[in-house]
């Protein structure tokens, strides 16, 4: 359409973030990808999934996290040719906790407001990182 011309919606093909094209660096040429990560209309079950969870959602209850993990457990999420899928949570860490704001609050004024859990928010970002790249690691092992 000609309200995308020189958009990067017009050039984007799919995938996580179109990290399949190197657009962020102007390079508006197609990185060439692997075959068996090329799907036409994938589905639920072709995909790795990662679900991570903050321990407040999964205590209230919020987004589905008990459907999600009944889900998982089940076989019904993720992809059945060697998952990695996962679906858990990070231990007394708030929704907010997913976030930087919450670093840069000092800590006795977050965790009075609750926008943190009983953790230092440091350390619940550097185990969402490393868990996300844990994840992302796999997903890639397993199409190399």
């Amino acid at each position: 359409e000609k309200r995308f011309v020189g958009s990067i919606l017009r050039k984007y093909i799919g995938g996580t973030g179109g990290y399949e094209n190197d657009t962020a660096s102007g390079n508006d040429e197609e990185v060439p990808k692997p075959k068996d990560l090329v799907m036409k209309n994938p589905s639920i079950h072709d995909l790795d999934l990662l679900f991570l969870y903050s321990h407040q959602w999964k205590r209230l209850g919020w987004g589905e996290y008990a459907h999600i993990l009944d889900m998982f457990r089940r076989g019904q999420l993720g992809s059945q040719n060697n998952p990695v899928s996962e679906c858990s949570f990070i231990h007394n860490a708030n929704h907010s906790e997913f976030s930087d704001s919450c670093m840069m609050i000092p800590l006795w004024l977050a965790r009075k407001t609750g926008v943190t859990g009983s953790r230092n928010p440091h350390e619940t970002a550097e185990e969402i990182g490393e868990r996300t790249v844990d994840f992302l690691t796999e997903v890639h092992k397993k199409h190399e």
